[in-house]
């Protein structure tokens, strides 16, 4: 391989970006969808890098993508060169005047929902002029944004990942599972909490297959015996919202997740003997890099906030 001279002008941030976010998410589609680009797009900047360095830096085939030595190589170099950038965003941020700031926070489906509402509502109370850009999606989707710096914090379900060198976990919550249906649902009407013949008897709407949420539901069901006989599955949680409304089918979730409904009393908690599982929630920071004036902020409030939660039956404090 002839020697690579003047990466120095060559190189861009967009590409590093994607070289990183591939790797990050094992295939094209995904790295696409995290950054916010076309997979075509996608595609052409990982072609012009391997026609750039004359080597092939990413192994396709039919599960997704997979870095070769010497894509190892450009994905280290990107992930140290992006959280360079990244800190000088945040040295940046730290000298600017407190009604200029601005803070980007990333965040799973359960507490976007019934975390978030009422900690931002709180957090623009006592810094107006703060610039909040919430991102919701998925862990996987939310990674490479966390460790690029594009987004300062990820908060939700702490789900395991083999990063622990470049991340910290910060416990602050439980958010267990509950089981969900409508107001005036047929099983409200027991004066005790319904067997497991009772429940069997309705529909169940589940994640998906491939969400990290079926597996803890179907572990969390195989400890009491219940294997439901009639199921839905969708990964749309507005989706699963209306069913709910709508009909008789029972729904195993956080009940943080619907925390709005449940005050409103539009859908309510059925009382089973079940018993809760365990399912850590809080923060995922950059090891190292430390917060904003303005995540520091966000913090002290969603302390309060899940106080809050937690005297109302939503979460448990750690």
């Amino acid at each position: 391989m002839a020697m690579l001279r003047g990466l120095d002008q060559r190189l861009t941030l967009r590409q590093l970006r994607a070289v990183a976010a591939i790797a990050e998410a094992g295939s094209l589609l995904g790295a696409a969808q995290a950054i916010g680009v076309s997979q075509p797009a996608l595609t052409r900047t990982l072609s012009d890098l391997e026609t750039l360095f004359r080597v092939t830096l990413f192994e396709r085939h039919a599960r997704g993508t997979s870095p070769t030595e010497f894509g190892v190589a450009l994905v280290e170099t990107a992930r140290r060169i992006l959280t360079e950038v990244a800190e000088l965003e945040t040295r940046f941020s730290s000298i600017a005047l407190r009604g200029g700031s601005e803070l980007r926070v990333g965040t799973l489906p359960s507490a976007g929902a019934g975390l978030m509402p009422g900690t931002l509502v709180k957090l623009t109370e006592t810094m107006p002029s703060l610039d909040i850009q919430l991102v919701q999606g998925r862990l996987h989707e939310l990674l490479p944004s966390l460790r690029t710096g594009s987004i300062e914090m990820l908060i939700g379900r702490l789900y395991p990942t083999n990063d622990d060198e470049e991340f910290s976990r910060c416990v602050l919550y439980d958010e267990p599972f509950s089981l969900l249906v409508r107001a005036g649902h047929p099983l409200m009407d027991c004066a005790m909490a319904p067997s497991i013949d009772a429940l069997r008897r309705f529909r169940f709407i589940l994640p998906t297959d491939n969400q990290r949420m079926a597996g803890e539901i179907e572990a969390w069901f195989a400890d009491f015996g219940m294997t439901p006989d009639q199921t839905l599955r969708t990964n749309a949680s507005a989706t699963m919202r209306e069913l709910l409304l709508a009909g008789d089918d029972i729904l195993p979730l956080p009940a943080l997740m619907v925390a709005g409904d449940i005050i409103r009393g539009t859908i309510q908690v059925l009382k089973v003997p079940i018993s809760p599982l365990a399912r850590p929630g809080g923060l995922l920071l950059r090891r190292g890099v430390p917060l904003s004036e303005a995540a520091r902020s966000l913090l002290k409030v969603l302390r309060t906030q899940i106080r809050v939660l937690a005297e109302a039956g939503f979460v448990a404090i750690r």
